[in-house]
This record gives structure tokens, sequence and C-alpha cells, in this order.
């Protein structure tokens, strides 16, 4: 498979797993609080999810972003020249009230 594909793919599992596990908490939902939450993060060695950085102006929704990532389950690792390497990556994710 093509790095893109591999990538679309990955890209298209992360968001069926934020979309099916995200849980917008009482504060946020009692306050209206809306907007973008920027999350980077590395896929390790061993397919583990590690080193979550959440940025947003609104510390709820940052748990929320991190507490979803967190819980991402443990990816096949990227192979660089024969040998398992760590992949970082960057998610924006929309918190939107309806």
């Amino acid at each position: 498979m093509s790095k893109k594909k591999q990538r679309d793919c990955l890209q298209e599992k992360i968001n069926k797993h934020i979309r099916n596990n995200f849980r917008y908490t009482e504060i946020p939902q009692e306050t209206s609080i809306q907007g973008w939450v920027y999350v980077s993060f590395v896929i390790g060695k061993d397919g583990k999810v590690i080193m979550v950085k959440p940025r947003c102006t609104n510390k709820n929704l940052e748990k929320e972003a991190q507490r979803m990532i967190e819980r991402l389950y443990q990816n096949i690792p990227r192979k660089q020249r024969g040998k398992a390497a760590g992949v970082s990556y960057f998610i924006p994710i929309t918190f939107w009230l309806q």
C-alpha cells in the first residue's frame, strides 16, 4: 500500500474513533463552549500513542481531546529501513454543539 493510502487509512480510522468515543462533558455543554483543539501526538515504536499535547483556549476541551487520543487502539508501528520507528501526527478536532 502506498504511503498516501496508509496515511489516509490511518486518518479515517482516527476520525472514526473520535466520532465513536467523543463525549461533550457537562461544563462545556452547559456553557455552550465550542471550538477547535489542535492535538499533536506520537505513535511510538511499539505502536502505542505517546506524548499527547492538546492546544486550545479551553482546558475542558483539551482534556476531552487528550482522553480520546490516548485511547486510540494500538497501531502497527511504522517501519523505516526495516526497523520500527515512531511517527508524529497532528490533528485538529472540532467541538460544535448542534
